[in-house]
């Protein structure tokens, strides 16, 4: 047993020591590949206070360091950095040194605060406060999600978890309920289980008189909560908070969204809604403005019938939200009479419907099922709270219901379907939801009957699901046997299938007294616990189904309960899996961690008494990729990405697919090109066609960059790139925009084993300015900084459009910063300031050795940490002309540009696309290049919600008629005088921002007195003509590149600038 790890019998005296301490992983590693310290540090941390300090200090001193996680994998990283909190551990150096490791790679995009003492409150945002404003490339940057679990309560309050944990595990479910097509998706997760979701209950005997609302709320704004308010203010991308408190949320909160993050959604999962309409009829200020919040975007309600008087109900507007999740033990028709006196259910996409619905509160879900007119999602967990659970009476009531209510709701795309007991309920929601099902949960089927029925529905859904994406089974209590495995194959027929979860349980009833069935203990079957752990390990491989085999784990079994747990989760043609599904937010992290740590094999245990299960071989299997288009030169025309999956993918390196004959060329450090003339040091980068190094010209002594395409667009020996640099070279000199242009020092040709390759040689750049920013603080330039980079661009594209170029791709991330001329070190002196080659080796997935079409071992491109706020005199060279296009040769043009910085004219197919197209996105290059912010914010870059933002910005009086009549998705946003529509349903807060207003938003001061900008001169005044004219959205009324350089801000402003650092440099 490796040292250092923790034996059943010291967790168990550490459990008996320290009883109030609730564990966090259920997992007893005995031995692990890969980075095994990493591994062993988060199970210390996961058992929190368990560990001392002095204890974790001895295990990890050695090991834990920076240099250490930086080149871990991205998801082992991102794992780490969303669920570490500071005061997990007393060494705030230790965490420290984490924190900045897991903020270089920018991954910080969930927070959870869980905060126990007043004291505490303070000390965790301060900690996090240095972490996320004072790392090298300011986290905080990154961070989209803030989750806040409080259990600050005066002395006689308890937090408990029994109670969140029963009503609410099933919002989880709820995650994939975002828009497929939402940025969102990748990270969007509710910590559910008794570890992360928490609530709070009057203990009664201690603190009586604080059953009194007005008590409550008089307490909490007493409460000093300006640290917490203050720290959310300095996030800069805030995009969710979720607020786990049965207290509202404190004040001032509100206030801050508002003002900073006006696009938050705010997810509410405990509010006092039982107060809203009780109380004797009062409500206060601040509940009010809560319930009337445009960020209010989740609710839960927590509801009984006796706080739901119709005569209590406040003067609030009924207002819309998208998710609602209803709970309690007596809903009855009163309940929803009450909400819906609030509550817009037309405009639920989502609904949550747990506990137990009474039967005239199943009577009004179905009469009223006709208002929930954009239902999308439904949750049923309709459990019975009765002495009689399992009786016969009581299911069949349940079923009752659950068959009434899907029968009635419109067809839907999302079903999750739990603890729901008979066959004739799965029958249901396949004969009225099938066509348009896209996700389906099904969980815990509770006894033999519906096991058979579950079987035979498997065979349903693959005949009656044609659009289904997602399916999740849970099925209890299986008998394992070799004809129930086999109809789980059947499941690889269902032709759209992205993401199976099949978890399944087989039982050895004998051991299990809490099973409601009775069955002769002498005759019960036998689980063939092996049998089945191996079929299914095979039916995922063998049909080639799955994308990951996250896990196969043995759970210590319940007290007195089951006697067996088996569990596999299967993710299929998705690439590479985000993450995995459990009940409790630390299985979670912890499973998914050790799939990433382990290629081969790997063991565990299923606690003292029992023994090991020992699971070999499970290797990661990839599906072919669909049809998708990788990023780059006209999507993948070569299809070299579309093949059959071959090597383990790696993060942050081109893709490894792309070797192979008409793909990139391995590449090794060392190597020699052009008869021995150009010499590999370094790698600089890569793309979606080529690769690029950083190589010493032998010849001249001098540093140059190498470009190597693939060989399936190196064919042309005249390839577009070469063509565009080559006539640029034969521009005017005297143009001042000639020197952002890079230059086409050399190009050869070679083959290789992939084919025959083009390469272009440049002068070596920096980062970009996307980057630049990112490993900013304050994701700024320095103001006169700014304007010199604004004067650049605009002369840069200036000189383009004068040689009839448009360049069809500007973002941030093709504006590079020079570097500072290195050609005077030696490789040696270079490897000393930016860090020696890291090469990783590559595998393949099929265990044989690499042949020669792909390298031994991926290169990780070069740091070159170049933060925007340290930058006083930029330089930039205007890169990335694959996809330029002359303008006066080019019939059909087809731009690439990102879709936050597309011209209206590329989303609405107007073919008349030219040098107008570079100004749009320049103007929207400029406002986040020169502020803090980009222009255009979205949840998800689809198409309809960027033109959203743009008439939001600007106003749908300057849109075409042409477009704005052809918008078919307009009135989901617009009604025809340009105002926001009522029953807004799509992700994000309806709230007009108009041009003047983003200025202000752009980071430098929103009051004239502390504003960065001269004010008093007219700058800012200036600077969003300039923009507004530059972003019109008919083409032909936009200044061509020639009238900005002659505008009044470039003039006054931003050639001054430049004119000065060119000075000081000179």
């Amino acid at each position: 047993m490796p040292k250092n790890v923790m034996t059943e019998g010291e967790w168990a005296k550490a459990r008996r020591d320290a009883p109030k301490v609730k564990s966090a992983t259920g997992l007893k590693a005995t031995a692990y590949q890969g980075h095994y310290w990493a591994y062993q540090f988060m199970l210390d941390v996961g058992r929190d206070k368990l560990a001392t300090s002095r204890q974790l200090n001895s295990n990890h001193q050695d090991n834990f360091n920076m240099a250490s996680f930086q080149h871990l994998p991205h998801e082992i990283v991102q794992l780490i950095g969303s669920y570490l909190s500071p005061t997990s551990l007393r060494n705030f150096s230790l965490v420290n040194s984490l924190c900045c490791a897991v903020s270089d790679q920018g991954i910080f995009q969930h927070i959870h605060l869980v905060l126990s003492k007043r004291k505490k409150l303070v000390e965790e945002l301060h900690r996090w406060d240095q972490i996320l404003h004072q790392s090298p490339r300011r986290a905080s940057r990154h961070v989209r999600r803030l989750t806040i679990s409080c259990t600050c309560y005066p002395r006689g309050w308890t937090d408990f978890e029994s109670w969140a944990e029963t009503k609410y595990w099933s919002c989880g479910f709820f995650c994939d309920c975002v828009p497929d097509n939402g940025v969102l998706h990748d990270f969007f997760y509710y910590p559910t289980g008794s570890t992360a979701l928490t609530a709070a209950k009057l203990d009664q005997a201690g603190q009586a008189e604080l059953e009194d609302e007005d008590e409550r709320w008089r307490w909490q704004e007493k409460w000093n909560w300006s640290p917490l308010t203050e720290f959310i203010a300095r996030l800069p991308a805030l995009h969710e908070l979720v607020y786990f408190r049965r207290n509202v949320p404190p004040p001032g909160l509100l206030d801050v969204l508002d003002d900073r993050h006006p696009r938050c959604r705010l997810h509410i999962l405990f509010p006092p809604f039982e107060v809203l309409p009780g109380n004797r009829g009062r409500i206060n200020r601040y509940h009010r403005q809560l319930f009337t919040s445009p960020n209010l975007h989740h609710v839960a309600v927590d509801v009984s019938e006796t706080s739901h008087e119709a005569h209590a109900v406040p003067d609030i507007p009924p207002r819309s939200l998208y998710w609602l999740g209803i709970s309690d033990n007596n809903v009855t028709a009163a309940c929803f009479e009450a909400l819906a006196r609030y509550i817009l259910f037309s405009s639920l996409r989502c609904l949550v419907l747990t506990g137990d619905i009474r039967d005239d509160g199943i009577a009004w879900l179905v009469s009223k099922a006709g208002i929930f007119t954009s239902l999308e999602a439904l949750t049923c967990d309709l459990t019975t709270r009765d002495d009689d659970r399992y009786s016969f009476e009581v299911r069949q009531r349940r079923d009752q219901a659950g068959v009434a209510v899907l029968a009635a709701f419109r067809p839907l795309k999302r079903l999750m379907l739990n603890d729901l007991y008979g066959r004739a309920v799965y029958d249901a929601a396949l004969r009225y939801h099938a066509p348009t099902l896209q996700q389906l949960f099904l969980h815990s089927a509770h006894d033999k009957i519906l096991l058979h029925a579950s079987v035979k529905m498997i065979d349903n859904i693959c005949l009656t699901c044609p659009n289904l994406r997602k399916l999740r089974l849970s099925i209890r209590r299986s008998q394992g046997d070799r004809h129930e495995v086999e109809h789980y194959r059947a499941l690889a027929r269902i032709p759209k299938l992205e993401l199976l979860h099949l978890y399944l349980d087989p039982i050895n009833y004998s051991r299990d007294p809490d099973s409601p069935e009775t069955y002769d203990l002498t005759r019960a079957p036998a689980v063939d616990d092996a049998y089945i752990r191996q079929s299914l390990v095979n039916y995922a491989v063998d049909a080639s189904l799955a994308a990951s085999i996250f896990r196969i784990i043995a759970k210590n079994p319940f007290t007195g309960g089951y006697s067996a747990f088996k569990g596999i989760t299967v993710y299929v043609r998705t690439g590479r899996a985000r993450e995995i599904s459990s009940g409790n937010p630390a299985y979670a992290s912890y499973f998914s961690f050790l799939h990433y740590l382990t290629h081969k094999s790997w063991k565990c245990t299923r606690g003292e008494g029992y023994d090991e299960v020992v699971v070999k071989e499970i290797d990661v299997v990839y599906l072919p990729r669909m049809s998708e288009e990788v990023e780059g030169i006209g999507g993948d025309p070569a299809g070299l990405f579309r093949k059959e999956r071959i090597y383990h993918p790696q993060s942050d390196v081109e893709d490894l697919e792309g070797y192979r004959p008409g793909g990139y060329h391995p590449t090794f450090i060392g190597d020699t090109l052009c008869d021995d003339r150009y010499k590999i040091i370094h790698k600089l980068g890569y793309g979606g066609y080529s690769t690029i190094w950083l190589a010493r010209d032998q010849q001249r002594q001098r540093y140059v960059s190498l470009k190597i395409l693939v060989a399936a667009a190196s064919q042309d020996d005249n390839n577009n790139e070469s063509k565009i640099l080559r006539l640029l070279s034969k521009g005017g000199l005297e143009h001042p925009g000639r020197r952002f242009i890079p230059t086409l020092l050399d190009q050869f040709s070679f083959n290789g084993p992939n084919g025959h390759h083009q390469c272009l040689v440049g002068e070596p750049a920096g980062c970009s300015i996307a980057s630049s920013k990112e490993n900013s603080t304050n994701l700024m330039f320095p103001r006169d900084a700014a304007r010199s980079i604004a004067a650049q661009l605009v002369m840069g594209i200036d000189y383009l459009h004068t040689n009839d170029i448009c360049h069809g791709d500007l973002h941030l991330g093709n504006f590079l910063l020079r570097v500072p001329e290195f050609d005077n070190l030696s490789p040696d002196e270079l490897y000393e300031r930016h860090g020696k080659p890291y090469e990783v080796p590559t595998h393949r997935l099929d265990g044989r050795p690499s042949t020669p079409h792909a390298p031994l071992h991926v290169v990780y491109p070069m740091k070159q940490n170049m933060p925007s706020n340290e930058i006083t005199d930029p330089e930039i060279l205007i890169s990335d002309y694959g996809t330029s296009f002359a303008v006066s040769k080019t019939t059909s043009p087809r731009l690439h540009t990102p879709a936050l910085y597309s011209p209206p004219e590329d989303f609405f197919n107007d073919r008349i696309i030219g040098t107008a197209a570079d100004v749009w996105t320049l103007g929207v290059v400029l406002y986040d290049a020169m502020g803090e912010r980009p222009l255009f914010e979205t949840f998800a870059w689809d198409p309809d919600d960027i033109i959203g933002e743009m008439v939001n910005t600007l106003g749908y009086e300057q849109m075409p008629e042409r477009w704005w009549n052809s918008w078919k998705c307009r009135s989901e946003f617009f009604n025809e005088d340009g105002s926001w529509v009522s029953n807004f349903r799509r992700i994000g807060t309806p709230a007009f921002r108009r041009l003047h207003q983003r200025m202000r938003d752009m980071g430098r001061g929103e009051t004239p007195e502390g504003c960065q900008w001269d004010v008093a001169g007219g700058e800012l005044k200036a600077l969003e003509d300039m923009l507004r004219s530059m972003m019109t959205f008919e083409p032909a009324q936009r200044p061509t590149t020639r009238q900005l350089m002659a505008s009044e801000y470039i003039v006054k402003w931003a050639l001054p600038a430049w004119q000065e650092q060119m000075q000081r440099k000179h």
